[in-house]
């Protein structure tokens, strides 16, 4: 996961990049310690540069810290600040960017909604929402256990699975660059003042420990990003 500075030691930092150079390393990439590039063990071709567009200062400032973390693996990561039209063409495009910044304000649908976002039927469909271009057959056949199941329990277990291999496959890296988060209860208290830097996560219900009616496990929200 990509966590904020405050959440990661140095110690815990210098062991990622590690890890991260010995898996280019097994892939076939080099780090080129004199030019500070990725070199193709074979060929000395040197690893092609990234692309990513920002539509705001807030995305611009986490770009620039994830491309300094690449560049100490040999990755050079072009930053491009981009209007929310263009940006709109860039991503509809699904060519002209390899990493882009996604937000889910709520969960997917199960039906065409994860459809269109990770079936690769969509990966390369103009006006998809498939921007990862997520194309891998063990995606493809969860999707379809959840569509067509008609057990709840059954669906849950497809979609817990399908969550594992999207980020196993690196598909997504997740983003949590809120450093307090606070919740509530729509049904019980009012709407919380908004403050900057802090994540609010709504409830749809919440029992106390004392009610013997908890019997429903978890809730159902929405993770809001304040700017």
């Amino acid at each position: 996961p990509f966590e904020h500075k405050n959440h990661l030691t140095r110690e815990g930092y210098d062991r990622r990049v590690k890890k991260a150079v010995a898996l280019l390393e097994e892939a076939g990439w080099v780090l080129d310690n004199k030019q500070r590039c990725l070199r193709n063990k074979h060929t000395q071709q040197v690893f092609p540069a990234l692309h990513i567009y920002c539509s705001g200062e807030k995305e611009k400032i986490i770009a620039a810290d994830f491309k300094k973390r690449l560049k100490a693996v040999g990755v050079t990561l072009v930053v491009h600040q981009a209007e929310v039209p263009y940006l709109s063409h860039v991503m509809a495009s699904h060519a002209l960017y390899d990493c882009a910044f996604m937000s889910y304000p709520g969960t997917q649908y199960p039906g065409l909604g994860l459809w269109s976002s990770f079936h690769s039927s969509m990966a390369r469909k103009k006006g998809s929402r498939n921007y990862a271009g997520v194309s891998h057959p063990a995606v493809d056949w969860l999707l379809r256990c959840i569509k067509s199941t008609e057990v709840l329990d059954e669906q849950i277990c497809a979609a817990h699975a399908l969550d594992r291999v999207v980020m196993h496959e690196y598909f997504f890296i997740p983003l949590f660059y809120v450093q307090k988060l606070t919740f509530w209860a729509r049904n019980t208290i009012e709407f919380p003042p908004l403050r900057s830097g802090v994540g609010y996560l709504l409830m749809n219900s919440y029992r106390r420990k004392s009610e013997k009616k908890a019997e429903k496990k978890g809730c159902e929200g929405t993770l809001l990003r304040v700017k």
